[in-house]
């Protein structure tokens, strides 16, 4: 798995900032997209520049797809497991995969990126969404 994880790239981008495996996995559980776009980040941070744009562009794509399916069809109503169980299995996975990887980087001078950041993006995105949500609704009277 070394091209996928980005082994061979730890010790040449060491200043880079990555997110630690537990807080890829977290927010894997909490929300998938985000999740995915937090692993295609470290993999692009850490060298695996095509993997990990091609990964996040994914996840955003996935991301807006999710909140526009919610403003659309206002009358959905989305709960924590809409994706069943799939969430936690890929979280152990990215998890797994991540930990070894990050633990060279990090090693060899890589920075923690701060967890915070990816929160402010879905709180931000959750308000616009929710206030969308809340016009169309009136517009529609539903």
């Amino acid at each position: 798995m070394e091209g996928i994880s980005g082994n061979h790239a730890s010790i040449q981008h060491a200043s880079a900032t990555l997110y630690r495996p537990g807080v890829v996995a977290a927010y894997t559980v909490l929300s998938m997209p985000v999740g995915l776009a937090l692993y295609g980040l470290n993999l692009y941070r850490r060298g695996s520049r095509c993997m990990g744009a091609t990964l996040t562009a994914f996840a955003g794509i996935l991301y807006v797809g999710v909140l526009i399916d919610g403003i659309v069809s206002p009358t959905r109503r989305y709960s924590f497991l809409d994706l069943g169980l799939l969430p936690i299995p890929l979280a152990f996975g990215v998890y797994r995969i991540e930990a070894g990887p990050c633990r060279k980087a990090f090693a060899h001078g890589a920075k923690p990126a701060l967890w915070w950041h990816p929160f402010l993006v879905i709180a931000s995105t959750m308000l616009v969404a929710w206030f969308l949500w809340i016009v169309v609704l009136k517009l529609t009277n539903v």
